[in-house]
């Protein structure tokens, strides 16, 4: 069965393209990218449903959307606890943190596990 997902699509290829209302076509039945087109151009190959819609993005399965490098701002804290208690006192600094903080964690830790930029 062909079957699309339907949104913009976020390739995070080499050259991280961006596709604008363009369908993802999946063949269920050999579990492969049957391929990626416009959505008009999509409709011609007749898959059994769509899901999503212009509003929609999609991306490829298991992207880490989210990153800890803004609690660069807590390093070296000593937090002598193990288990759910050090998560509670993590949980209770992190609730005082503002936009501002964030901003300035993220640019003071160290990139993609590279090298730091000299604040470690």
């Amino acid at each position: 069965m062909l079957y699309g997902i339907r949104g913009s699509i976020l390739t995070l290829d080499e050259r991280d393209r961006f596709l604008k209302h363009h369908v993802v076509l999946v063949d269920s039945e050999r579990g492969v990218v049957h391929g990626v087109l416009p959505y008009e151009k999509a409709l011609e190959h007749r898959p059994e449903f769509i899901v999503g819609g212009r509003r929609y993005l999609v991306t490829p399965g298991l992207v880490n959307t989210h990153t800890h490098i803004p609690m660069y701002v807590f390093k070296g804290t000593p937090i002598r606890k193990t288990g759910f208690e050090w998560l509670r006192q993590v949980w209770a600094m992190e609730s005082c943190l503002k936009p501002r903080h964030v901003y300035y964690g993220a640019l003071a830790g160290p990139l993609r596990g590279g090298p730091s930029n000299g604040f470690t």
